[in-house]
């Protein structure tokens, strides 16, 4: 563990100075090539390059590797990749705002109220449109944060109340749904794969649903990411010079609560994935390089994992949100030391 941490206070501290953005860039998106090909390659059913470039061709549509890698896996590459720009994002831009290196989708609760609503509308309308299931997940996503702020505006705004209070509202969310999960024993599976965060069952219609709000989003963040600068300072600091952040600072919250609630609507929870690529992303990078970074590197961890899960069980593969955390243990060790060294709980 400590040789981990080590490794990767190195590589932050020495080697990331010395790359350019754009180097960087490309290297993550080379890696995000591979990992997108060898997702294709591993699963229940190995596939040869010549039998994927066949499948993407379209040589044969009514071939089984063609059904399994285009109809199967590749829908599950692109939601990955979706879900991970979306959840780092997220992550960068709640810190920014925030000014709290512990803020993120998982601890501010934004996830569980969104796996919550989304159960609940499934439970009492189970044929429920995408779009419709979208359009919950961000209202509960929104509602969380405004019981939050209620909360914070009698208790302080400080890091730690912040975080205990999104502690203390995930147990709320994670209470009922362990009691839904209790009366309703038949969907218990299905509910506890959507909890654990899971991209299997992906379909090009759940892609398509979400691909034009997610560049929307997107855009929407690259455009007012020049500004980022200016949430350095408190409303007071910067009410004093003449500025107005205010409005500002709660349009980019509501900018990650909505890229949040968007994938999470469809993948479930992927706890602590937005804290870490943010973390390790905003040490290095600002604005739009901050964007651009968490977007190809958080596309870049969720694919891995998500080739993890097919190399270890291919027939019966875990979570992908499980997984993640595995992967992120130590980086999420050493975010956790270097907050409280700073902070000396």
């Amino acid at each position: 563990m400590d040789k981990c941490l080590y490794t990767f206070n190195w590589i932050n501290n020495y080697i990331m100075p010395i790359k350019t953005y754009k180097t960087l860039t490309a290297l993550i998106l080379f890696s995000i090539i591979v990992l997108s090909y060898l997702n294709l390659k591993f699963g229940p059913a190995l596939y040869t390059f010549s039998e994927i470039m066949s499948a993407i061709i379209g040589v044969n549509y009514n071939s089984i590797a063609y059904l399994t890698i285009i109809q199967t896996r590749l829908p599950i590459i692109i939601l990955a990749m979706i879900s991970g720009a979306s959840l780092a994002i997220s992550g960068f831009l709640l810190q920014r705002a925030t000014q709290n290196p512990l803020a993120s989708p998982t601890l501010l609760g934004i996830e569980f109220s969104t796996a919550c609503s989304v159960i609940i509308a499934y439970l009492v309308f189970p044929s429920i449109p995408d779009l419709l299931i979208i359009l919950i997940a961000c209202l509960g996503a929104a509602l969380n944060f405004f019981l939050m702020n209620l909360i914070l505006k009698r208790i302080g705004t400080n890091s730690l109340n912040i975080t205990l209070s999104g502690v203390a509202f995930n147990a709320l969310y994670f209470s009922i749904i362990q009691g839904i999960i209790l009366a309703f024993t038949l969907q218990a599976e299905a509910i506890m794969y959507e909890v654990n965060g899971s991209l299997y069952g992906a379909s090009f219609l759940n892609i398509k649903t979400i691909i034009l709000p997610f560049l929307l989003l997107i855009s929407l963040a690259i455009g007012l990411s020049n500004r980022l600068d200016l949430l350095n300072f408190s409303d007071s600091e910067a009410k004093s010079m003449g500025i107005n952040i205010a409005s500002y600072r709660k349009l980019i919250i509501t900018l990650a609560i909505f890229l949040t609630a968007l994938t999470t609507s469809i993948t479930g929870p992927i706890l602590f994935f937005g804290l870490i690529v943010a973390n390790m992303i905003g040490s290095i990078a600002n604005n739009i390089a901050g964007i651009v970074l968490c977007a190809v590197s958080g596309a870049a961890l969720l694919l891995l994992a998500q080739l993890t899960t097919s190399v270890i069980a291919p027939l019966t593969p875990p979570p992908v949100g499980l997984v993640s955390i595995l992967l992120s243990t130590p980086i999420l060790v050493y975010i956790t030391k270097k907050y409280i060294k700073k902070h000396e709980f």
